[in-house]
């Protein structure tokens, strides 16, 4: 993403805005993700991530910088991931499937929620893009922010939604297959190997004219459907 930025001819003002409104809503939505798998299993009965201070809206607690750089630049990543202990759940399969769809869930939330607010204010952030004053920057930021919000948390749901270890999805489907399976057993030891594969495609198609066969892709190109849609285009 942000490498489109800078090759998008945009004025270097508009680019700034831009740079600022896709990093304050990345760091966002990671934190809010992350922090929703330390609720989820604080309700369930494990504190472990409140005992290793996982529980706060400082962005540096859960920056895997790897994780961050990549969200900027191609529009999904990975921060570090939330420590439980399954064995403090007061049930213990439930907990593990309430924590693994937790952060999804944030990431649903939040791009509705910012889809709503794009409906209902668009007008009037319009207006003030319309400005003459200084006060048409913050209406730009405003609006770019809520448009990569949606755009990078459909994003987020879809990629750790993915059956892949170490994502969400992963352990999802582990909690419900029974214990030893040949998925699971395959997926712990080449599971970080098959995410870099499957990365490494789609990277690859979206950069040699076959955008259209990457699967990401597909899912940006319905986020910026949504944002048609209530943006009245």
């Amino acid at each position: 993403m942000l490498i489109s930025l800078f090759t998008s001819g945009y004025p270097l003002p508009i680019i700034l805005i831009l740079g600022l409104a896709l990093i304050l809503s990345a760091v966002l939505s990671m934190v809010v993700h992350e922090n929703a798998h330390g609720f989820v299993a604080l309700k369930c009965g494990d504190d472990t991530a409140k005992k290793r201070g996982r529980l706060t809206f400082n962005p540096l607690a859960h920056f895997d910088y790897a994780g961050l750089i990549l969200m900027l630049l191609v529009g999904f990543g990975w921060a570090k991931p939330v420590p439980i202990n399954p064995f403090n759940f007061k049930n213990k399969k439930l907990g593990v499937v309430l924590v693994s769809i937790a952060g999804v869930v944030s990431n649903v939330l939040m791009a509705g929620m910012s889809l709503l607010l794009i409906y209902f204010l668009y007008d009037y952030l319009v207006a003030i893009c319309m400005m003459s004053s200084a006060v048409r920057l913050l209406g730009y930021l405003f609006v770019y922010f809520l448009q990569y919000m949606v755009v990078l948390n459909i994003m987020l749901a879809f990629f750790n939604i993915l059956p892949i270890c170490p994502l969400d999805g992963f352990r999802l489907v582990d909690s419900l297959l029974p214990s030893g399976n040949k998925y699971s057993t395959f997926m712990y030891k080449y599971g970080n190997i098959v995410l870099l594969v499957f990365v490494g495609i789609c990277f690859i198609l979206s950069h040699v004219g076959l955008k259209e066969y990457s699967v990401f892709y597909q899912v940006q190109q319905l986020a910026y459907r949504l944002l048609d849609i209530v943006q009245g285009a």
